[in-house]
Parts: structure tokens; sequence; C-alpha cells
């Protein structure tokens, strides 16, 4: 989200608008965790380029967010409907195509059993209605369809 330029952060994207849960917000402020550096979010909040959103609900008529959870307590998902593709973002519930292969609960979760349990609804649903996932953390199929044969999970690189 920020980079540094000249030995000052700023954010990385100016134009960008922030989708930012209101509770995770919160929670990083009043919640001391490794995971979160309020530093960084400072200067996301100084660049008036947040836009603060509670529960489920539509950005636009392409892009809708869902509380997940799992994650975090606030975690959010994407879908994002183009005339010829849906998309599916997953953030750290999803964050790679591996994740649907390999059943686990994460330690590092909030919750890794209800993370677990989102990556099948996710991965079913994906498989179904012909979704295209983006997997941020993937190394080598960064956007890929999934399908579910037999329960189980195969991915195919787009």
């Amino acid at each position: 989200m920020v980079r540094y330029v000249e030995g000052k952060m700023e954010v990385s994207f100016p134009n960008a608008e922030y989708v930012i849960q209101r509770g995770e917000w919160e929670l990083a402020y009043s919640k001391p965790s490794l995971s979160y550096k309020t530093e960084i979010f400072d200067v996301l909040q100084r660049s008036n380029s947040i836009h603060f959103v509670e529960g489920n609900g539509q950005l636009n008529e392409q892009i809708s967010y869902q509380v997940s959870g799992g994650h975090t307590q606030h975690h959010q998902v994407f879908t994002i409907r183009t005339p010829d593709d849906t998309f599916f973002f997953g953030g750290d519930v999803l964050p790679e195509p591996e994740q649907l292969i390999r059943r686990f609960a994460a330690k590092y979760d909030f919750d890794g059993r209800h993370s677990m349990a989102m990556r099948e609804e996710y991965g079913k649903e994906a498989a179904s209605n012909d979704w295209i996932c983006l997997f941020y953390h993937a190394k080598t199929k960064a956007m890929a369809k999934v399908s579910y044969v037999n329960e189980s999970f195969g991915i195919i690189p787009v």
C-alpha cells in the first residue's frame, strides 16, 4: 500500500480507493499485533484515499465485497464482474491455489477452521460458476480457474 520516496512513505497508488472494513481498521489500532503496521495505515489515512465499509455490499455494479472472517475477524473478499468474466479475490483466506488442493486449518488464521471451510466454499462456487480466481500469493498461477471433480479441486491456469 505504501512505498518510500526520498526517504518518506507515501501511498503506492495515489489515485486508488482503498476499501477497508471499518472493524478491521479499528482492530488494528486497538489491539497491538505484528500483523498490523499502523505507521502504514497512518500514511494511508492522510492520503484521503480510504473508503470504509461495514459488512457486505456493493462498491458499484461490477464490484461486491463480503466479510469472510477466518484470517482475521473482519477479513473481506471481492467479486468483480465484467461482461465476459467474473473474478474472485479471496485475499488471505485464499491467497494461493495450493490451499484448495491441500485442505488444512492454518495456525496463523484468526479462525483456521473457518478459513478452511470458506476456501472450500469459494472453490466450489468458483468451479460451478467458471470464475477466474486471483491468487496474490501464488508463485506460478496468479490467475486460474478451478475445477471440482470427485471431491477434489484442480487448478486451470488462464
